[in-house]
């Protein structure tokens, strides 16, 4: 998942998900095509008050197809869907369907959706792309994407997050808690991304510390230019929050892997 503000201070959340290609039909009546699919489920707040303790807030129902040449042969690439939502406690019981063979895959996940106003310093959540796709009109919360759409940007996300040796990353992320200036009401914060071997404090890279006023972060990370990154490697993205206001700092992590050949 990954979220991001919206407006009315709500959040906007996305989900993304990845689809095994074996049982999928790519036919009909004889004839190759696309996949068609069937998205539904519902989501339900956490609401102590509310028999068994979740409100109904809506239902999910989409359709969407997926193309035979979508992905590799085993999984799809990375589809997504969103939705606005206030601060809170969420549960989404939901699935997909194939419509051809009526095959159905069901999951339930329990997530918060951020408040970006809270006065504690986080980092909700880190979204890690192979690149920006395109840039798009505004998210339909009724249909399923390719790839993960974030505001008005898609993004060629991996679920894993195991990306190519030259691939350039580009990590975007949303900061909450940061003290404002009463009089510019804004920020002043320094941010330092390093590149470290997973589960040690080994750096590999580390990229210029930048002092920013604003708390959306979207840094690219060409990967081509780090000569120590081993293909078949896990390593992590540090982030480092410095709020020059409060004299708050925060230490975020983030997994990925360099594909082995």
């Amino acid at each position: 998942m990954g979220f991001i503000p919206a407006a009315g201070g709500n959040t906007f959340a996305i989900f993304n998900f990845e689809l095994g290609k074996e049982a999928l039909t790519f036919e009909s009546e004889g004839v190759p095509g696309p996949a068609q699919m069937l998205a539904f489920g519902v989501l339900l707040k956490k609401d102590p008050a509310a028999p068994n303790g979740e409100q109904f807030l809506r239902e999910v129902k989409i359709n969407f197809s997926v193309d035979p040449s979508n992905g590799d042969d085993q999984e799809t690439t990375t589809h997504s869907f969103g939705m606005t939502l206030e601060p809170g406690d969420y549960r989404l019981a939901w699935g997909v369907m194939d419509n051809a063979s009526e095959n159905i895959a069901t999951t339930s996940y329990e997530f918060t959706a951020p408040n970006y106003a809270a006065a504690e310093l986080a980092i909700p959540s880190v979204i890690v792309a192979n690149g920006l796709d395109q840039q798009t009109d505004a998210i339909d919360i009724n249909t399923i994407y390719e790839g993960s759409r974030v505001g008005n940007l898609a993004l060629k996300t991996d679920l894993d997050s195991t990306f190519e040796r030259n691939d350039s990353l580009l990590v975007l992320y949303f900061i909450q808690g940061l003290q404002l200036d009463p009089t510019t009401q804004q920020p002043t914060f320094d941010v330092d991304h390093r590149i470290l071997l997973a589960g040690t404090e080994d750096s590999i890279a580390r990229l210029p510390t930048q002092t920013l006023n604003f708390g959306a972060i979207q840094q690219e990370i060409p990967l081509a230019q780090v000569q120590q990154l081993e293909a078949g490697q896990d390593y992590e993205i540090e982030i480092h929050i410095t709020d020059q206001l409060s004299g708050s700092e925060l230490t975020h992590k983030v997994p990925f892997t360099v594909r082995g050949g």
